[in-house]
Order: structure tokens, then C-alpha cells, then sequence
């Protein structure tokens, strides 16, 4: 059984120890090669090299090109949340979908693709990224929380904060 992860993201995991190889920069690939994602039809993606499942679609929206429903604004504390929701509803047939850590979010970062280089968000297309207008007034894509936590210097959050990733632009604020 996997565990599974939501697009804003929630993740899946197969059961057991997993431990971590290192490989040196010049190994690491640019991007998660097409070829190691599966697309099953239900509205999730399987990453064969992690074993981690992920939902197509950012949390709000559906169908098979995420044009349905409206992208969901969440706050970090909101983003944990979530899951328990997609677990209530059974999406695609499960009910242990998670927010993903930093690491597994990190592992569908397409380098290779960006807002200012190729149009598109920094992820792979099977992902149905949907395009917002950032605080700038331009074409972007939004950043997806992650469970991880970290320590903010910002008195104003209480000291603690939740990492995510931008698939767009970072707008350092």
C-alpha cells in the first residue's frame, strides 16, 4: 500500500524503511524524467522511483485537465488540515492521503522549466499547474505548502512556519 500526497500537494508513500542515497550534483537529474511518472486515470500521478502517488490536480480543482472548481487559498495551518477532508471524501479510492514533506515535494521540481523561460510552472505537465496572477500583476504559479516546519525569525507567525515550494516565481517576501 502507498500513502498518498494531494497537489497543494498531498502525497503517498509505500510502506516499510526507506533510506536516502546521495549522489553527486553532476547525477542528479534536471528534471523527474517523464518515463518514471504514471498517469492512472483517477486523477493521481505515481512517481515509480519514489513509490509516491500524488494527486494531478491542485487541491479545488478537478477533471482531467484541473479546470473544474476553483484553486483553494490555503493558510500552512489550512494546508495541514486538508488531508483529513480528501481522506473524508475517498478520492480516487483512498482514505491516508498526507501533506508531503519538503524532500518529497523538492522531487517534482522541473528545473528545466520556469514563468520567465518557458511560460509554464517548474514542474512537469502531467501536473495540471494552474497559472494565478502574483502579487507583481504577472503570469505566475502559486507555491504548495509542505508538512515540514521551520523556525521563523517573524514574531508575527509565533515562531514556527511551514516550508513549501515555488513552482513559479519567488517573489522574496
Amino acid at each position: 500500500a502507498r500513502s498518498r500526497l494531494t497537489l497543494l500537494l498531498l502525497c503517498a508513500v509505500p510502506l516499510g524503511l526507506q533510506a536516502q542515497t546521495c549522489r553527486s550534483p553532476l547525477e542528479i537529474p534536471a528534471t523527474t524524467p517523464s518515463a518514471q511518472l504514471q498517469v492512472l486515470g483517477d486523477g493521481t500521478v505515481t512517481d515509480s522511483a519514489t513509490g509516491l502517488m500524488w494527486k494531478q490536480c491542485p487541491e479545488g480543482l478537478s477533471g482531467s485537465d484541473c479546470s473544474s472548481g476553483s484553486l483553494l487559498k490555503l493558510t500552512w495551518q489550512q494546508a495541514l488540515q486538508r488531508p483529513q477532508a480528501v481522506n473524508a471524501s475517498g478520492f480516487a479510492g483512498y482514505n491516508d492521503w498526507r501533506l508531503p514533506n519538503v524532500k518529497e515535494l523538492h522531487s517534482i521540481v522541473d528545473y528545466t522549466r520556469s514563468p520567465g523561460t518557458t511560460r509554464s510552472a517548474a514542474i512537469n505537465p502531467l501536473f495540471n499547474a494552474t497559472a494565478i496572477t502574483n502579487e507583481a500583476d504577472q503570469s505566475d504559479y502559486p507555491f504548495y505548502w509542505s508538512s515540514t516546519t521551520h523556525s521563523n525569525w517573524n514574531q508575527e507567525m509565533g515562531g514556527a512556519s511551514g516550508a513549501y515550494i515555488a513552482f513559479g516565481r519567488a517573489m522574496g517576501y
